[in-house]
């Protein structure tokens, strides 16, 4: 067990849960426990606790639930409290600071400091159909303390104090549909995964505050098909994406405070919805084909496939 890589991955299906894995030195997934859940959304891990997000797990009531476990030394996950409802439908990000959770309800639009501070957004795009209102997609607490929040139907980026209390507004370009967020790894930017238009809106970054800096799209130049923009990661001076409807992963590399496109490889399944960086690899949730695949970091070679149903978080 000593020096085990655990990892995580929530598989969003009512008979479905939480699946502990091990990476192993050879690059592949060996499977350890198994915990029920019902449509877990995502997860996150901090202090020797894991927090998860369930869709709806109360009957006859629609709204999402938070659940924590503790995380035993061999992995294994078991139920502290909850479901505690997170005060909005369908949450799908979270984010642990000392204990303290923040959350975003997509429906709702609303963002939340668990368990009963709320702040709802107004508004909405120019997208007919996915920005006729606010829908929160993403929450993190900063290394310098301020909670910033994507708006996919809004097309902006909210910047809290951790009371909630609203710091600075910053906009992508109309019809993006921001989804996630990335530091840079020196903490001076900040990349925004556009949903909508497959793209990255890049920011300078200062105690709060977002300035635009440039703007890059995930996909290769000779596709036009239908496309979506899901995960963004940063490791070392690397940025991953996944792009779901083209099924790939790109890689851009960090140089002189711009993006450089290195490579576009397949995604090993059908929409990767969320994927984790290792040293070596890159296990990414394919949700529609149902599996987990891991990728070679450096080639996008497939290293192994895991069936999972509906894989839709890695931690």
């Amino acid at each position: 067990m000593k020096g085990e890589k655990y990892q995580y991955i929530a598989s969003c299906e009512r008979e479905g849960g939480i699946f502990c894995y091990v990476l192993e030195e050879s690059g592949q997934l060996s499977f350890r426990h198994s915990l029920k859940a019902d449509r877990p959304m995502y997860l996150a891990a901090d202090a020797g606790r894991m927090y998860a997000l369930l869709r709806e797990p109360f009957a006859g009531i629609e709204e999402s639930g938070l659940v924590v476990y503790q995380t035993a030394k061999d992995g294994k996950l078991t139920k502290i409290w909850g479901p505690i409802s997170t005060k909005g439908k369908v949450a799908c990000h979270l984010a642990v600071d000392s204990g303290q959770v923040f959350c975003v309800n997509y429906i709702s639009g609303n963002v939340v400091r668990m368990p009963d501070r709320i702040v709802t957004h107004h508004g909405s795009s120019v997208h007919g159909t996915r920005q006729t209102g606010p829908h929160t997609h993403f929450v993190t607490v900063t290394f310098d303390g301020y909670v910033l929040v994507t708006d996919l139907g809004l097309d902006q980026i909210f910047t809290y104090t951790k009371d909630l209390d609203l710091a600075a507004v910053a906009s992508v370009p109309k019809g993006n549909g921001p989804r996630h967020l990335a530091f840079s790894r020196d903490k001076g930017r900040v990349y925004c995964l556009n949903e909508l238009s497959s793209s990255i809106s890049a920011f300078r970054y200062d105690a709060g505050k977002l300035t635009a800096c440039g703007e890059y799209s995930t996909l290769p130049e000779d596709f036009h098909g239908e496309s979506t923009a899901a995960a963004i990661k940063v490791y070392g001076n690397f940025v991953y994406v996944s792009n779901r409807g083209h099924d790939s992963i790109t890689v851009y590399e960090e140089r002189d405070g711009k993006l450089i496109w290195k490579n576009c490889y397949p995604s090993g399944g059908i929409c990767p919805r969320d994927f984790k960086v290792e040293e070596r690899v890159l296990i990414v949730a394919n949700e529609i084909s149902d599996e987990v695949t891991v990728l070679n970091r450096m080639t996008g070679q497939v290293v192994q496939k895991i069936k999972v149903s509906s894989p839709v978080c890695v931690i």
